[in-house]
């Protein structure tokens, strides 16, 4: 099913359909975009056709207990057919058809999750909007987090969190990125910042 005809059909349907197509839906959209940033210098992947596949049906609840005794997921499959292109004759290299890309998780008609055998609802989930949390610790260093929006900038791949630390006793600042910590400083000089703008900062 594509995106298109997943969203043409959510009027009049029940939560647990309407969210499972929206799911459906947004993950399509994620996933194509990540496995068409795929590439090196010399070749590149490219979706021909992306779709979600439909396992089970939600009003079988005697195959959600199955697969609950089993320990097993009550997932879709995503499924795709994909070509690896030669980025500098534009030809197609190989290509595969139907390969499954991943599982997505199906809420059932009880506004739940079956994964590994456990049952899990969630009614509400927090989620910390993008944007600048600053705090002054326990230590009198000045920590700001900058938490990235994850919904942009594909073709770079995704943006990471990061934050800037300022230390009181030693007047520096550093910058916290992924398990680095470096002076902000270089990090700035890096991206073209110039030693004036800084020192007027």
């Amino acid at each position: 099913m594509t995106h298109d005809e997943i969203l043409g059909r959510l009027h009049g349907l029940d939560d647990a359909t309407r969210n499972n197509l929206i799911l459906k839906a947004t993950v399509s959209d994620t996933v194509e975009k990540i496995l068409n940033s795929v590439e090196d210098d010399n070749i590149k992947l490219r979706v021909d056709k992306l779709w979600t596949e439909d396992k089970y049906s939600n009003d079988d609840i005697q195959s959600q207990m199955t697969v609950r005794n089993r320990s097993q997921s009550w997932t879709d499959d995503v499924r795709a057919d994909l070509s690896l292109i030669d980025k500098l004759t534009g030809k197609v290299i190989d290509k595969v058809s139907a390969m499954k890309v991943s599982n997505l998780p199906k809420m059932t008609p009880r506004g739940t999750y079956l994964v590994k055998g456990n049952e899990y609802q969630f009614t509400k989930q927090g989620r910390l909007k993008p944007g600048v949390y600053t705090r002054i610790q326990n230590n009198g260093e000045i920590s700001s987090f900058f938490n990235v929006d994850k919904s942009i900038d594909f073709e770079r791949g995704f943006n990471n969190n990061f934050k800037i630390n300022f230390d009181p006793e030693r007047k520096l600042f550093t910058m916290a990125y992924g398990s680095k910590n470096v002076p902000l400083f270089n990090v700035l000089k890096t991206v073209g910042v110039q030693k004036k703008e800084i020192e007027d900062m």
